[in-house]
């Protein structure tokens, strides 16, 4: 699922198919996750400083549900 430059975009578990396509978004989740266990939870602790902010996140950081096109 890693290309030279870093994990591809999906795979579809069905199949096993790879999508060859690299998505930033992934490499900057992973880089974000990173950071934030070596500075202590600093990620964490800086988007709490905002009131609201768990309330205004709780809905989009739910499980996500995938559907495939037969």
């Amino acid at each position: 699922m890693s290309g030279p430059y870093g994990p591809y975009d999906a795979v579809n578990p069905q199949t096993g198919q790879v999508c060859g396509a690299y998505l930033a978004l992934d490499e900057a989740m992973l880089f974000l996750s990173a950071a934030n266990y070596l500075t202590d939870g600093s990620t964490q602790k800086a988007l709490l400083r905002y009131p609201g902010v768990v309330e205004k996140l709780a809905p989009v950081l739910g499980m996500e549900a995938f559907e495939f096109d037969e």
